[in-house]
């Protein structure tokens, strides 16, 4: 598949890609990631093409957004997403002949391929959101490599990094928290080999996919709409019994339980749902995905905006049911973000 994106493909990916985030996105991303789309499609063309279509030695790098996402106090510009691929560039050399997006749920990537002529793969290093850099990077955390950071506005930052995946990780954390909030990153030169072996293939494709099929639904009963067809399932509609999710370093960690008739239903959160309980019985566990959607707009509702008493419906959608990456599938990772939080997931 080789297709140019167009202003219809610009709103599927970022209602696709709303749901996908996994409780980090509602109204405000869904709404940024159109301007930022909108600024994409302006700068120039944005190729979307099947990994197929390199060769197993042409280099792929990766570009995503570290931080909290919930926090306002500082937000990732288009400049800032453009000069860290930049910088990566400047730093590897030659040899890179497309981006990959590190999680399928917004269109980053659009913007810094249309402007600098690189295509966007589908694939992805997760096809939802996950909180850390390495569950969006294949399962390389021992891979040496290059990482760059850029952060503008009131507390610019640019940070060019070289380490294991793991250690730089932990410095674009800590840049993240320096500037409070999300900064643009861009990582990992790949040869589309690795890629090809370890990435959530088809991602972009899912994403866009399922923001056609949202699209189509009634919006007052999206939730059931949506769950039939990408084998998932209702786990509760009632309303917000309870929210604690808050700012902790760099991410937004807490629990949201939901009660319904079914009784309450517990989301662990660390930026994004990572499982979902009730009666002490697990019924879901990152990375399946799990969304809070408007019942009465069918659209998804961020963490930060589930207030108490507020209705809301919870979908759940097994792993199995779309596109993964090796980084989320890595036991480890799951543990380290257990360690962190202090929160029961499994």
């Amino acid at each position: 598949m080789r297709r140019l994106a167009d202003a219809s493909t610009l709103e599927a990916a970022t209602l696709g890609g709303t749901l996908l985030s996994a409780g980090a996105g509602g109204e405000e991303w869904l709404a940024s990631a159109r301007a930022d789309g909108m600024v994409a499609l302006a700068a120039g063309e944005v190729e979307i093409i099947d990994l197929d279509e390199l060769a197993d030695d042409d280099l792929i790098i990766t570009v995503a957004a570290v931080g909290a996402p919930s926090t306002n106090r500082s937000r990732v510009r288009p400049e800032d997403r453009i000069e860290a691929v930049r910088a990566l560039l400047a730093d590897i050399g030659d040899g890179v002949r497309a981006i990959m997006i590190s999680e399928a749920t917004t269109v980053n990537g659009w913007l810094q391929g249309a402007t600098l002529g690189l295509p966007v793969v589908d694939a992805a290093g997760d096809g939802r959101g996950h909180p850390t850099v390495e569950m969006g990077s294949l399962g390389l955390n021992d891979r040496l490599t290059v990482q760059t950071a850029v952060a503008g506005g009131d507390r610019p930052l640019r940070v060019v990094t070289h380490g294991s995946l793991a250690d730089t990780s932990q410095v674009l954390r800590q840049a993240a928290v320096q500037v409070g909030g999300l900064i643009a990153c861009a990582r990992l030169p790949l040869p589309a080999g690795i890629v090809r072996e370890r990435a959530a293939i088809g991602a972009v494709s899912y994403q866009i996919r399922l923001g056609e099929l949202m699209r189509q639904g009634d919006p007052t009963r999206i939730g059931e709409f949506v769950a039939v067809r990408t084998g998932g399932a209702v786990l509760a509609t009632g309303e917000v019994r309870s929210n604690s999710v808050s700012l902790r370093g760099s991410f937004d960690i807490g629990e949201v339980v939901v009660a319904s008739a079914e009784g309450d239903l517990r989301l662990p959160v660390v930026n994004e749902y990572m499982a979902a309980w009730r009666n002490d019985r697990r019924l879901a566990l990152f990375p399946d995905l799990l969304a809070t959607l408007s019942p009465a707009t069918g659209l998804p509702v961020a963490l930060k905006d589930l207030r108490p008493g507020s209705p809301v419906v919870v979908l759940h959608v097994p792993k199995e049911h779309f596109p993964v990456g090796a980084g989320a599938r890595d036991e480890g990772n799951l543990k380290e973000v257990e360690t962190m939080s202090g929160l029961v997931m499994r």
